[in-house]
This record gives C-alpha cells, structure tokens and sequence, in this order.
C-alpha cells in the first residue's frame, strides 16, 4: 500500500520529484594574503510529526502548524501517513479495549525506512533526527523512543501516552529527552490512564526514570489567552547533570487537542476533544525543546554520572517490568549494605544486596518470575541510611 508524506520547505511536482531547499551558508577564509567566499548547503535538523487516529498527514500539517515553525527556525518537518483506511499507527494502543483494532504493520520499520530515503536524497543531519505525534502520533512518538533510539535524538508527545506493551518492552539505548503536553480534561485519551495504557503521570514517571531525573521546579505560565478556559503548568525534572531531560507541560482543563494548533483541522466525529489551550504555540514549544539535543552526544554519555559524594537509590528500570528489573544505588563510601525486597504488607520477599560495599554506583538485577502481579517496595539500607522506592510487576 502506497505510503504518501509532506515536507515543510519543499515543492511536489507532477513527475512527484522532490526538491528540498536546504539552508544556504556563506563563508570564507584568507588564502595567500586574499580573503574567498563560497556557499554551502548546512545539513538540516529534521522532525518526524505524526498525526492522530483517523486524521492524516495533511489535517496534521494544517492544524499543528509545524511548517511555519519550520520556515522561520531552519529544519525540516516530514507529516508521514498511516496505512489507510484505518489511519491508525501500530504505536501499542491495541492495548486497550476501548481503543480500536490495532494493524499488523511495521510502521517503526516504515519510518526508519523513511529516515534512510530522507538522509540519502536530502540534506538531512542524522545526528539531529527528532519525532513528534498526537494523540496515537504522540503513542508512536513514544514508541519510536523506546525502539529506534539509534535513530531518535529526542521526541514529544502531545495528548499521547506510553501503552503498557510499549513500557515493558522499551530498549532505550540512551538518555532520552522527552517533551510531553496533556490536558486533565482530555476525554479520548484520559489523564488518569485506561486499560493498557499509563496514565499521564505514569508516562512522566517512565521517563524520568530512565533519564534519572530526581528533583523538579513546576511554573504557572502566563494565561495570554483569558478566553480558552484552560492554563497550562511547566514540570521541569532534572537529571542529575542538571540537564531537564523531561518537561511536562499540564493543561489544567484542556482537552484532547494541541495547543495552539488551527481548530477547524481538527474534526473527529467519534469523541469530544474539549478545550484547546492558546497560552502557547505547541509546535513552538515542541522544537525549542528537541533543538537542544544530538544523537551522538547522548549515545556517548552513560546513563549514570551523579555527583560521587552522595546517597543515592535510583528508581528501577525498567517500571513497570516483567520478570526483571535492574535496580542501581550509589554509595558515598563504604558501607554495610542491604538491599531488599517488601510487598505492601512490608512483608520481605527478596534480599539482593546483604554485603559490605565499595563506594560508587552498583547494579544489581531483580527476577520477580515467582512472584504474583503487583506493587511492591525495594528498600536500601547503608549505616543509618535509609530510602525506598516502589516498583510495579506487570505480568
């Protein structure tokens, strides 16, 4: 089936050739004492900007905007198509019963294939390569990160979540910069999760776990637009460089919709998509983030590097899981250490650590393949030391 796509910065012609004006770049040196001038093509960044359950690319160009942002900040935004007549992205929200039947198509190969035709025909910076959706884009989106981190460098998800199968068979390669914006009201795709699918703050809490991000500053944005019936507030979470890794933009009373984005392009005749919030642009917000991040300076930096001179439990990853988890700590020196396992009657079901250990950080693997579906505490204690932190098995 015939796959179809739209570029910001280009021209389709009736042949369907595909010209791409890259950015030109002037510059110079002095060559035996006389200064010459040339003119390059500079490699481009380029977003993958994936639409929602029965949309298409088009409605998806026309109501995010993103090709405006495109003109003016100098990268390439690619709106790929979903295999018709579902429309529907194999992005894991099968995973609910009350979503609708998944298609058996290889769409993280079809966009990686799409990622390969783009670097090979264009200029494209492979280092600079990001993706975002909304609604099942933005479940894609999520999906991406957790299956073509190789390719990804950082995504956002607008009015999306992460499925359960995505989470528990997410193989991350690297810290993964993650820009998330729902709305509390959102009727399709509910804040407090459905069936197969986390809930908003459980998809913040995914990747703030696997980015190791422990502290967060939360700011009320101005309310511009007096109008829309909704704000927004901005959940920074740190990770332990002191890079934000993860923002949360909360829509408090906004609906399923992207914030900012043209409404008469968004017309669903199967559910209420609620207020759309106008206090910010979501295609602004979304490229300001993924700017900041190349894929060759994440796959290079290890997934831990906290200071050295502190206590520190990291939560597991992955969570939830099934059957293992693995489970870091850092010591400041050395110290007699136990590390345990409790059920939520804090009775203990695993010892993983009862040994003198040496100070830096340590993994250790937990198998939860005995134990019964559930919430369960890993507790690390060191001297007078103590944290604990809660895991999920999702058998």
């Amino acid at each position: 089936m015939r796959r179809y796509f739209f570029i910001a910065l280009l021209v389709i012609l009736p042949s369907l050739q595909i010209l791409l004006f890259a950015q030109v770049q002037t510059g110079g040196f002095v060559f035996e004492g006389r200064m010459r001038n040339y003119l390059g093509v500079t490699k481009m960044p380029l977003v993958l900007n994936l639409h929602g359950y029965t949309l298409y690319a088009q409605q998806q160009m026309n109501y995010s905007q993103m090709n405006l942002v495109a003109d003016t900040a100098g990268f390439v935004v690619v709106y790929p198509n979903a295999v018709t007549p579902e429309t529907t992205w194999n992005s894991g929200i099968y995973d609910s019963p009350i979503a609708p039947p998944n298609p058996n198509i290889n769409d993280v190969g079809f966009l990686s294939a799409l990622i390969d035709t783009l670097a090979k025909n264009n200029a494209i910076d492979t280092n600079r390569i990001y993706c975002c959706g909304f609604s099942n884009g933005g479940f894609m989106s999520f999906k991406l990160a957790c299956q073509l981190s190789k390719r990804i460098a950082a995504i956002a998800s607008v009015a999306g979540v992460i499925s359960y199968t995505t989470a528990i068979n997410c193989n991350c390669g690297h810290a993964m910069p993650v820009l998330i914006i729902n709305g509390t009201a959102d009727a399709i795709v509910p804040y407090a999760g459905a069936t197969g699918w986390h809930s908003v703050e459980q998809t913040v809490n995914f990747w703030t776990t696997h980015n190791l991000c422990s502290e967060s500053d939360t700011t009320s944005l101005p309310n511009t637009d007096t109008l829309d019936g909704c704000t927004v507030e901005r959940i920074r979470f740190t990770e332990l460089s002191g890079n934000h890794r993860v923002i949360f933009h909360k829509v408090m009373n906004g609906g399923h919709t992207w914030p900012g984005g043209d409404k008469p392009y968004l017309v669903l005749n199967w559910g209420d998509i609620g207020k759309t919030n106008g206090d910010i642009n979501a295609s602004a917000e979304i490229w300001n983030f993924l700017k900041a991040y190349n894929l060759s300076e994440l796959t290079t930096v290890t997934r831990y590097s906290p200071s050295p001179n502190k206590f520190l439990l990291f939560q597991n990853y992955p969570n939830p899981f099934n059957p293992t988890t693995a489970i870091s700590y850092q010591l400041p020196a050395v110290s007699d250490v136990k590390l345990a396992v409790y059920d939520l009657l804090g009775r203990e079901v695993a010892v993983l650590v009862n040994e003198r250990r040496d100070a830096g950080v340590h993994e250790v693997k937990f198998d939860g393949s005995i134990l019964a579906s559930g919430v369960y505490f890993y507790r690390l204690q060191a001297g007078d030391l103590v944290q604990a932190k809660k895991l999920i098995l999702l058998k």
